[in-house]
């Protein structure tokens, strides 16, 4: 099966984060959380990504809102999917075994700052353009409250254009 080691390293060190008292999940079923909170769905036994095409998602383990446990930064790539950027990512928190929240997206290279907001670190792209600073708002995940020049107001990170 060509998803096995996509869901291996997807799930490695990342089933931690539930603590002594939590019960083993399958590296496999917490793998397929892990993608399907960030938006990979499983067709015919492969990843895809957002446009329908093959996948290859990579996690990176970080902790992100200083509570000693590893949130999960998937990042993809795809020129054809993504369009100019090539890249797209996205952040998911563990809500306890094999359960994965999206709480905060994006198209482009995601750069972690060291600042923080409501304890969670903060983000930008990396690249040319307006960089805008992602922070985490209570109830509604990582937003940018500060919008480029020519762009309306605040948005949510999730925005297919972020």
């Amino acid at each position: 099966m060509r998803l096995r080691p996509i869901l291996g390293a997807a799930a490695l060190g990342l089933t931690l984060a539930g603590g002594a008292g939590a019960q083993p999940v399958n590296r496999a079923q917490e793998a397929e959380a892990m993608l399907a909170a960030a938006g990979f769905p499983i067709r015919a036994g492969q990843v895809v990504n957002v446009c329908g095409r093959p996948s290859r998602p990579r996690p990176m383990a970080v902790d992100l809102n200083g509570d000693g446990r590893p949130e999960a930064v998937i990042v993809d790539q795809d020129s054809a999917c993504y369009g100019p950027t090539g890249a797209s990512f996205s952040v998911i928190q563990q809500q306890g075994p094999g359960r994965w929240e999206l709480v905060g997206a994006g198209r482009g290279q995601i750069k972690l700052l060291d600042t923080r907001t409501n304890g969670w670190r903060d983000w930008s792209l990396e690249g040319a353009g307006c960089q805008r600073t992602w922070t985490y708002q209570s109830g509604q995940g990582y937003v940018s409250l500060k919008p480029c020049p020519g762009e309306g107001g605040s948005r949510p990170a999730t925005a297919a254009t972020a």
